[in-house]
């Protein structure tokens, strides 16, 4: 069993039942956030299952495959996929709705993936992808200042806005200025004590830039570990 936002395990959803229901608004707002963050259709349905002789609400969307979803680590994305639909929940769900469950075609082949929810590292990660878009919303702007100033001093470098900016230079003149983002994946250390986000830029040639933020676990830091292209 892998910890990751979730207690991840392939032999959790045993004797599961699925029932088609009217969505509540929350639920549509977690549909539309897989939706708009993945590019696909999501197909939503409530599950139940037992584990270890407990009942639990499973939040399952089967997506439609799409280039995307192929190119994904889909450990680090199943579990970003389940803190977006976390964080659109109300209270009232969030207490009742016990894991989340991904189903499409990955690459031509069927892809099932399931996870219990882990509520106390879910808080966490939702507030700790700020960072993420902090630094993502900066590079959009020219801000390479501010995004390199998100890091921790002691990890800092001298030449880091430079290497930044010549960097984001060097894309733009190949593929025009960034028009967007998406962040995609998110894990964390065996100690639940790192956070990693990741995601892509894009520009306006359609090329992609690959890129990740690492971080504390703790939701008062507000600095980065560090980042990295891909």
């Amino acid at each position: 069993m892998k910890q990751l936002l979730f207690l991840v395990s392939t032999s959790l959803f045993i004797s599961c039942t699925s029932k088609n229901t009217e969505t509540t608004a929350t639920e549509e707002n977690a549909i539309n956030s897989l939706e708009e963050t993945y590019d696909t259709q999501v197909a939503f349905t409530k599950a139940s299952i037992e584990d270890n002789g407990e009942t639990l609400a499973i939040f399952n969307a089967k997506m439609e495959s799409n280039t995307l979803l192929d190119t994904l680590n889909m450990v680090f994305a199943g579990s970003h996929m389940g803190i977006l639909v976390y964080e659109q929940l109300s209270q009232e769900e969030k207490a009742t709705y016990g894991g989340f469950q991904v189903q499409f075609e990955k690459n031509g082949e069927s892809y099932e993936q399931a996870f219990k929810y882990n509520k106390n590292l879910a808080v966490k990660a939702i507030e700790k992808a700020k960072l993420f878009d902090e630094f993502a919303d900066n590079l959009l702007e020219g801000n390479y200042e501010e995004a390199a100033g998100l890091v921790k001093i002691e990890n800092r470098n001298e030449n880091d806005v430079k290497a930044l900016n010549d960097y984001m230079e060097i894309h733009m003149v190949e593929h025009g200025k960034p028009t967007g983002y998406k962040r995609t994946g998110w894990g964390l250390n065996t100690t639940n004590t790192v956070f990693h986000f990741n995601g892509f830029l894009t520009f306006d040639n359609g090329y992609v830039l690959p890129f990740l933020v690492a971080m504390t676990d703790n939701t008062v830091d507000t600095t980065l570990i560090g980042y990295k292209f891909e």
